[in-house]
């Protein structure tokens, strides 16, 4: 089964990421999003999919990008806009539900963490320092639309804000 899945999303990318390459990068946009989606489809961090031995014998041959290359390429533009564009395509692959829902996750974070953007607010019935993940879902495409905030941003706030976005 993840063998199939993970054949399905290989493909996905290089058809979406067709053409688009970067100029002297030693590794294009699609290579950091397939080894990114490899250590996410394993449960593990971008360090462990940098790793030959962790790989099928079939991947194997091609080389793999540094965790330092991962983690500054991921942030980058080109990078965010073909996930981006991934999203969407897998979103609209299905047709969509009768009914969405919103909903907020707090993300804590450790309390003596230095993280300038993290903000007290409430989590699981505390109040917690960290992030919210707040986001649309629909039973049929998963998560349609997502954001993420400090902790003390507003539920009521989130959700407008995302109905806004989707503009449905």
């Amino acid at each position: 089964m993840e063998n199939e899945l993970w054949k399905k999303v290989y493909q996905l990318v290089r058809q979406i990421a067709k053409g688009k390459t970067l100029k002297r990068a030693t590794y294009t946009d699609a290579d950091i999003i397939i080894t990114y989606l490899w250590a996410v489809l394993h449960d593990r961090p971008v360090y462990w999919a940098c790793q030959k031995y962790n790989w099928p014998i079939y991947y194997r041959r091609k080389p793999l990008p540094n965790p330092s290359t991962m983690t500054r390429r991921l942030r980058s533009s080109g990078v965010q806009k073909l996930m981006q564009e991934i999203e969407n395509s897998l979103i609209h692959r299905f047709p969509r539900s009768v009914c969405r829902w919103i909903d907020g996750k707090p993300l804590p974070v450790g309390g003596s963490s230095k993280d300038k953007h993290s903000a007290f607010g409430f989590g699981a019935s505390c109040i917690a320092k960290g992030y919210k993940l707040y986001a649309v879902g629909d039973d049929n495409q998963g998560f349609v639309c997502w954001t993420i905030r400090p902790m003390n941003h507003s539920e009521p706030a989130a959700a407008v804000e995302l109905i806004e976005r989707f503009g449905q």
